[in-house]
């Protein structure tokens, strides 16, 4: 079973990691393209990785409220 503060980890992780797959794509297209969500997503967690290996959940991006977040990339 599934604790409530694991849920909340787990909703609040989801969110960073499609923010930052969001604003990792280059245009909508490559966004929405399922064909290469899984190498995209692999890349985007290795190169997040790096970056905080001293973290147990890195922080994938900044904080910022799910409202804010643009539906299709502004590149």
């Amino acid at each position: 079973p599934t604790t409530e503060m694991q849920k909340m980890k787990i909703k609040d992780l989801s969110k960073r990691l499609e923010e930052g797959m969001l604003k990792a794509a280059i245009t909508k297209e490559d966004y929405m393209n399922l064909n290469t969500l899984e190498s995209r997503l692999s890349n985007f967690l290795r190169r997040a990785s790096m970056g905080n290996h001293n973290q147990p959940y890195p922080q994938l991006v900044s904080s910022s409220p799910i409202g804010t977040m643009i539906p299709t990339p502004v590149r």
